[in-house]
């Protein structure tokens, strides 16, 4: 009976001290979900659905529980998608700072090329369609309205399958030089219409130079549609 006691009272012993020495180090799911969160309060106010990877800890290493909230911070010049690292940060009461890598993937809806493409060939809607990919397949320059991209000129060859990128297009050309354009003029809330001739070519938005028929002056404005071009006094 006293050996059972005994081994008994050991045994109590040695759990309390097994149960005291987990409680004393920092959970790594605790540290996990901290940096989850910390990432997500970034990404909540994009409009990309996202998903995070984060690199598991070594389950070797143990980190002294803190007394305060974990300090987490991103480093200067950290990338929002892809590979990253955040630092989490304990102060007290044995200080530590440790860095866990992540993976943060970003997802939208972009145009994609439904057929090849030659160069100087007008894009129309059966060419175009939406698209869920993940954003580091994309440059920054991405469309992600079909409306957007519908009428313009690839710049050069675009294959079926590739996410169309505002450097592969160009807007038409609304004017050309030596046309016979009409010059709107707007002086005090008055729309003056008068007769000219397009110094260049130009495409809706941009702004050219024209020679007003009547005074052969040359001004330069902005093209606004096809055989129209705005100018300000």
């Amino acid at each position: 009976m006293k050996h059972y006691l005994l081994a008994l009272l050991t045994l109590c012993i040695s759990t309390t001290s097994w149960s005291n020495s987990i409680e004393s180090f920092e959970s790594h799911g605790d540290i996990h979900l901290a940096v989850t969160q910390f990432l997500e309060s970034k990404l909540r106010h994009q409009e990309q659905d996202y998903k995070i990877e984060l690199k598991s800890l070594d389950h070797r290493l143990q980190l002294a529980k803190c007394s305060l909230p974990l300090e987490l911070v991103q480093p200067a010049g950290s990338r929002d998608m892809g590979l990253t690292s955040i630092g989490v940060k304990c102060n007290r009461p044995k200080p530590w700072l440790i860095y866990i890598s992540a993976h943060i993937k970003l997802f939208h809806s972009v145009a994609i090329l439904t057929t090849t493409k030659d160069r100087g060939s007008i894009l129309t809607k059966k060419d175009v369609r939406l698209k869920r990919v993940e954003l580091s397949r994309a440059k920054r320059r991405y469309f992600t309205n079909i409306e957007d991209v519908i009428g313009k000129i690839a710049k050069r060859t675009v294959f079926a399958g590739d996410i169309l990128t505002m450097d592969q297009l160009t807007q038409p050309k609304a004017v050309r030089r030596g046309e016979q354009i009409i010059i709107l003029a707007n002086n005090h809330g008055m729309n003056i219409r008068m007769s000219g001739s397009a110094m260049t070519d130009g495409s809706r938005g941009q702004r050219i130079s024209v020679r007003n028929n009547s005074s052969r002056r040359i001004v330069e404005g902005v093209v606004i549609a096809p055989g129209i071009v705005q100018i300000r006094f």
